[in-house]
């Protein structure tokens, strides 16, 4: 009975030996041979049929099976070819690995990447994250290429960075491309795509990569579109930047390219007209100036003449007979009321002479003066 207990235990032991023999440990791939049983931990960085490729960052094998990009996985098989044909395949978290972590902005641009700025490309794109999010990943390296393993948002950036994308909303001040949009009192420019352009006066939100130089800000738009236009008011004084003020008044100077308005304190842009011309505007207030959206003008020849009642500062027109000729001015009468002319140079008057002028009424020793500027606003003898 003894001796068969031994022989038994003997059985044991030696079967044990055979299977442990039989069936080696895995070996550490890179001391692996053709035909040894090898195990190797990493992430799948290419699948197609049932060809993959896994790499731990370090070293990538061949595996012999269908994986899912992005995912670790621990795979037993046998080397073969340089290659694993496996005989378990477990996915894991990939906690053993040493993953590289880049934070940035997730961009799209012919290719997902994010940006740090510098540009890091991905192996594919981010799902549930919007472009220009701020992004941390976690993954390895194939090649150029980073492969998502894992990844988390981290929100939007709230005031534009360098070389980092953001996101604009803001009335067009500017309009063409380049154009200026109006974004937290600062106007930036902004660069569009496929030549596209600005209208001055739409509100619109782009998302672009930003270039910031101190106090200066512009913008590469990926995209744009128009989600409003900017508001209007009759409120000239309290008029703000980026808003549309409404209203009427006479021309008070004319330059070359642009006018004065007896009622705004900046050029105004967008308009032709003559000293007098009435303006019905619809104006668009910048940072130094007004842009007509939609102005029409009621000619100054329907103006009443205001030799009687000029006020100082304003519009004028003086239609009268010349009663007195000075070197700087002359004195003009209609209906007993009487009043001093400061004409440009080149225009030459007699007394006796009829004339219609247009111009702002200034003061001289006190009394009243027409200032005309231009030889276009003055009639002699034959007007209209």
């Amino acid at each position: 009975m003894r001796q068969d207990v031994v022989y038994l235990l003997m059985f044991f032991v030696f079967l044990s030996l055979a299977i442990s023999l039989s069936n080696p440990p895995p070996k550490d791939i890179i001391e692996a041979e053709e035909g040894d049983l090898v195990e190797f931990e990493g992430i799948c960085v290419y699948s197609s049929d049932d060809f993959s490729i896994i790499t731990d960052g370090k070293f990538s094998v061949p595996v012999l099976s269908g994986l899912e990009v992005g995912k670790a996985y621990k795979i037993v098989g046998v080397y073969r070819g340089e290659a694993i044909k496996p005989r378990i395949i477990e996915k894991t978290e990939g906690e053993e690995l040493s993953l590289v972590r880049v934070t940035g902005a997730y961009w799209v641009d012919y290719y997902p990447y994010i940006l740090t700025p510098k540009k890091v490309k991905l192996k594919f794109e981010l799902e549930n994250v919007s472009i220009g999010e701020i992004v941390e990943v976690k993954g390895v390296f194939f090649g150029t290429k980073l492969v998502p393993v894992e990844y988390k948002s981290l929100g939007f950036l709230s005031y534009p960075k360098d070389g980092y994308p953001f996101e604009f909303t803001g009335v067009v001040l500017y309009g063409g491309n380049p154009g200026g949009i109006l974004w937290m009192n600062k106007s930036v420019r902004a660069y569009l795509p496929d030549n596209q352009t600005l209208t001055p006066g739409q509100v619109v939100k782009i998302v672009g990569i930003t270039k910031v130089s101190g106090d200066y800000i512009s913008v590469y738009a990926r995209n744009f579109s128009v989600v409003d236009f900017a508001k209007e008011t009759t409120n000239i004084e309290g008029a703000k930047v980026g808003e549309i003020i409404v209203g009427s008044c006479r021309v008070s100077r004319v330059f070359l390219e642009y006018l004065e308005l007896e009622c705004l304190d900046k050029k105004v842009f967008g308009v032709k007209g003559r000293v007098g011309d009435l303006v019905h505007f619809k104006a668009l207030k910048r940072f130094g100036s007004y842009l007509c959206l939609e102005c029409n003008l009621t000619a100054r020849e329907d103006m009443e003449n205001s030799i009687c009642t000029p006020q100082i500062g304003k519009v004028g027109k003086v239609a009268g007979k010349v009663v007195k000729v000075s070197k700087n001015k002359i004195l003009v009468e209609f209906n007993r009321c009487k009043v001093s002319v400061k004409l440009p140079e080149g225009v030459k008057v007699r007394e006796g002479d009829y004339i219609t002028a247009y111009g702002v009424f200034s003061t001289y020793y006190d009394k009243p003066m027409l200032i005309v500027y231009g030889e276009e606003d003055v009639c002699v003898n034959y007007c209209s």
